[in-house]
């Protein structure tokens, strides 16, 4: 993933962060025990995407009380979120120490929230020599052409599932930037891509290919955005809210404010 010059000229960029706290949200009869408490940890050193990064922290931070950014040493963390960027620089610099804190932290309960190059860290099949990546395989499936991953950037719709995450809607606008293709696997999938991006040539369409997965592993859950709730209209942050709150199968929040 590069860079995001494309967002300054999108005249419908969301322009306003603050969404409704997750207290005011919670729905009657739904055990969301936590949701208020709930620590989140975001990736913020080597190979992040500068506005990926800031655009995820301005909303979390708007919207949850404990959200920390780490670099060096994996948090214990209710929620671990790796940004997008280039997923061999984040893997060499966490080492292969910290990847083996994050994949047990996962394991024993903790949620993994990857987009774009955070997804690429989670699945097999990254080929650069000097990553680090095959330490943290969390939901079994690759790219399968990783070969010609640069496939270019742009807008795309995304079809979604019936799945809690989704939350009732129905398809929404995203911003693809290089982001992986999912093979066929073990994984639950939340949306699928409507469109293709396709400037390297590839013979493989992303056309009706899962765009957003989830899985468990061990005890905890793992969501993969190939493209960017986060740089998206408004609908699309919905997804990435959905996710970190995701409890027992249901959603703790409506989001139906915003």
């Amino acid at each position: 993933m590069g860079s995001f010059d494309r967002w300054n000229d999108h005249s419908n960029s969301p322009n306003n962060n603050s969404l409704p706290h997750p207290a005011e949200m919670v729905h009657k009869g739904i055990d969301c025990g936590g949701v208020e408490g709930m620590k989140i940890g975001v990736y913020s050193g080597n190979g992040t995407a500068n506005e990926s990064l800031k655009k995820i922290m301005d909303l979390l931070k708007e919207n949850f009380d404990h959200v920390v950014d780490f670099k060096d040493e994996i948090p214990e963390t209710d929620v671990l979120i790796i940004p997008g960027g280039r997923a061999s620089e984040i893997s060499n610099s966490l080492g292969k120490g910290n990847l083996q804190m994050l994949k047990s932290l996962v394991k024993d309960g903790a949620r993994y929230i990857g987009i774009c190059a955070g997804a690429y860290l989670a699945i097999g099949g990254y080929w650069e020599d000097t990553t680090l990546t095959g330490e943290i395989d969390l939901v079994e499936t690759n790219h399968p052409d990783i070969w010609n991953w640069k496939r270019g950037k742009g807008f795309v719709r995304i079809r979604l599932h019936d799945h809690p995450i989704a939350s009732g809607m129905r398809e929404v606008r995203m911003w693809y930037e290089n982001g992986p293709i999912f093979s066929k696997g073990k994984y639950d999938v939340i949306g699928e891509f409507l469109d293709d991006v396709n400037e390297c040539g590839s013979s493989i369409s992303m056309r009706k290919s899962p765009a957003i997965i989830t899985a468990k592993y061990g005890f905890g859950d793992v969501v993969l955005f190939s493209p960017h709730p986060e740089l998206s209209e408004e609908q699309a942050q919905k997804l990435l809210f959905n996710a970190i709150i995701f409890q027992g199968g249901k959603v703790c929040s409506s989001m139906r404010k915003i």
